[in-house]
């Protein structure tokens, strides 16, 4: 399809749950989700930034280097760098993709906030069963449960639909 010129361009900072519960298929689809979503984005021309989180967080070079460990679901590191990362003149799309609760509350607030002021829309998706909606619309924005971790590409093509309407 034609991208409609007049449709908003946006940086997109997508964000995976790399810790211990996420390994095997959680792990498969979120990077099958992630891989969709960066290709998208690239024939949007949208930027595209990419990270990985568990008790700490870092940028990722390429989406080949996502891989999960055996720590916590910290989110905040992650919150923290995105935010350092932002631009506050450009239009923002951050995704969290995450299997469970997260810690660092009174830090995650604080960086949520400042990604806020910079009119990002932010998408905290959970997969798995391992978390709750009531945990996610707590933690994020626009929460979005994907009980069946299998649907999470699908789920995140409907988001971008929506967002870019194109």
């Amino acid at each position: 399809k034609k991208s409609m010129p007049d449709s908003p361009m946006y940086t997109v900072y997508l964000a995976l749950d790399a810790s211990g519960s996420m390994q095997g298929t959680r792990e498969a689809n979120a990077f099958l989700g992630a891989t969709l979503l960066a290709e998208t984005s690239r024939i949007l021309k949208f930027p595209i930034k990419l990270y990985q989180f568990e008790n700490s967080g870092e940028r990722l070079k390429k989406l080949d280097d996502y891989y999960c460990y055996n720590g916590g679901t910290y989110d905040y590191g992650i919150l923290f760098q995105i935010n350092e990362d932002m631009k506050a003149d450009e239009q923002n799309l951050v995704f969290i993709i995450t299997d469970g609760a997260v810690g660092g509350e009174d830090h995650r607030k604080q960086y949520l906030t400042k990604i806020r002021e910079k009119k990002a829309l932010i998408y905290g998706i959970g997969i798995g069963t391992g978390i709750s909606f009531e945990d996610l619309k707590d933690r994020y924005d626009n929460p979005i449960l994907v009980p069946q971790v299998q649907g999470l590409p699908k789920v995140l093509i409907e988001i971008m639909r929506k967002i870019i309407h194109r």
